[in-house]
């Protein structure tokens, strides 16, 4: 060695020092090169103590402490690569509390809300597919891009949020069950009220288990109107307290039934096509002789069809 310090000094001015088990040539940018495929580069070790003991340690000076095996470079103060040992599988390289050394912490996840799954050469952060009971999130705007715009937002078979109505179950307020085609409120004796029109586009039926009732009148058109059809219930019109009169057919050809007052028979009166009533008391009926009347009180235009002996129809 001092043989090439005395005989070798101008080549050592001029370029780094190599060391290494064979003749090399140094890296240019270096002043010292390790080049060895047998041995490794032993860095001076000491304790914490000798460390500290250093005086005015030069500016990157590098030591392995042998307490806290881990290498410590100067930097206006001791700092370490990994304070520590060199850290547990799966484990991230990060600063210190006190910002001055690195150390390395363990990446965990939270109950139902972060799963950590560690592999090889990767760590993969998610989260649950079901938000936790307890949790109540907040999301000041949720952007979802299987949703139709300007859609309602229903569940499927799966719980999943979809824009496509469910052909059964619960819609909003509204029950649908496709095999019967019936949409009916959700919950049972709720009215459905409108201050638009209720009608069917195509055959279908408006059909009522309550009453039916129009506050400014109803109007039904398009088609026949069938009353109590296919059925033996009563048909009332103008029943209970009305006192209003009944029209039926227009004006050109019309039936009016006028509100009764007195108790007796039908009669239409020719002159204004009026149903009234008119009162018959005292009236016998004889197969044979027909009908006998002692008292008999009808309208101006009357006719009476009484039957004779003969089967001759006699008017009078």
């Amino acid at each position: 060695m001092i043989t090439m310090l005395v005989f070798g000094s101008q080549e050592i001015f001029s370029q780094g020092v190599g060391i290494s088990e064979v003749s090399i040539t140094p890296e240019v940018t270096s002043i010292l090169e390790l080049r060895s495929s047998l041995r490794g580069f032993l860095a001076p070790r000491m304790t914490t103590l000798e460390r500290d003991a250093i005086v005015t340690p030069a500016q990157g000076l590098l030591i392995y402490n042998t307490d806290t095996r881990s290498f410590w470079y100067y930097d206006n103060g001791w700092k370490a690569f990994a304070s520590g040992a060199w850290g547990a599988a799966n484990q991230l390289l990060g600063m210190n509390a006190a910002g001055n050394a690195n150390e390395y912490k363990t990446l965990s996840g939270t109950l139902n809300q972060i799963f950590v799954a560690h592999g090889v050469g990767s760590i993969v952060l998610s989260t649950p597919q079901d938000i936790h009971l307890n949790a109540i999130p907040t999301f000041d705007g949720l952007t979802l891009s299987l949703l139709t715009p300007n859609a309602g937002v229903y569940t499927n078979g799966t719980r999943r949020l979809t824009s496509i109505p469910p052909s059964s179950g619960t819609i909003g307020y509204w029950t649908r069950n496709d095999a019967l085609g019936i949409l009916s409120p959700s919950n049972l004796g709720d009215d459905i009220t409108t201050t638009g029109d209720i009608y069917t586009t195509g055959p279908g039926t408006i059909t009522s288990a309550g009453l039916l009732t129009g506050q400014a009148g109803a109007t039904i058109s398009g088609a026949d109107i069938n009353l109590n059809n296919n059925s033996n219930f009563l048909t009332n019109i103008n029943t209970g307290t009305s006192t209003g009169d009944v029209t039926i057919g227009n004006t050109a050809s019309s039936l009016y039934l006028k509100r009764f007052t007195t108790a007796g028979v039908l009669h239409n009166l020719a002159t204004t096509g009026e149903v009234t009533s008119s009162l018959i008391v005292n009236a016998d009926v004889n197969a044979n002789a027909g009908i006998s009347i002692s008292k008999l009180a009808y309208g101006t235009d009357a006719q009476i069809i009484v039957g004779s002996a003969t089967g001759v129809p006699t008017y009078r």
